[in-house]
């Protein structure tokens, strides 16, 4: 998993970011249905994703995505840098945070 993610921080700079953070995250949850005091069902989850934030001609962009492929990393890491040019071509005020 590191490798891709770092191969994603090279592709986000390479196409234009002078700033590019990737992060993995993994939520994992328990729970359990009470009725009148009687358990009656019990279910568990994990949801995965991998967030990301760009920097790109002074203005930061996110997104993020729980589908772990390539199309759907492409995808993100592409809304991210749009996001951030978007900002700059419409007058998004101040400089980055």
């Amino acid at each position: 998993m590191r490798d891709l993610l770092e191969s994603y921080v090279r592709k986000g700079l390479g196409s234009g970011a002078s700033f590019c953070e990737v992060r993995f995250f993994e939520e994992r949850s328990n729970n359990i249905s009470v009725e009148n005091g009687v358990a009656r069902a019990l279910g568990s989850g994990i949801v995965r994703g991998v967030g990301f934030r760009v920097i790109v001609a002074d203005r930061w962009g996110f997104a993020s995505t729980n589908a772990l492929t390539q199309e759907s990393l492409d995808s993100a890491l592409a809304d991210a840098i749009g996001g951030s040019r978007s900002i700059r071509e419409h007058g998004g005020g101040g400089k980055g945070l």
